[in-house]
């Protein structure tokens, strides 16, 4: 995002969010962005971190990620198979 808003300033636009009160001509505001991109990364990072930690837990007790295999039972497959035909 810190690479967009310095492009975007290097052609003579300027940031300004009307709901938070950052602008991007000021240090102060530039300070603030880089910030609150710091947090919103690592809130990223974290939710990456804790649903790779979830996937190896539920590994460990047998589970896969992911959808169920849904033609698991083979009759219901043919079947299905056989109603489509």
């Amino acid at each position: 995002m810190l690479a967009l808003i310095d492009d975007l300033e290097q052609r003579g636009v300027h940031f300004r969010s009307v709901t938070e009160g950052i602008s991007t001509t000021g240090s102060m505001g530039r300070a603030m962005l880089t910030v609150m991109s710091a947090f919103a990364q690592l809130e990223r990072d974290q939710l990456a971190e804790r649903t790779r930690a979830g996937m190896a837990a539920a590994a460990e007790n047998g589970r896969k990620a992911g959808r169920r295999e849904v033609t698991a039972d083979h009759a219901r497959a043919r079947r299905a198979r056989d109603l489509k035909a």
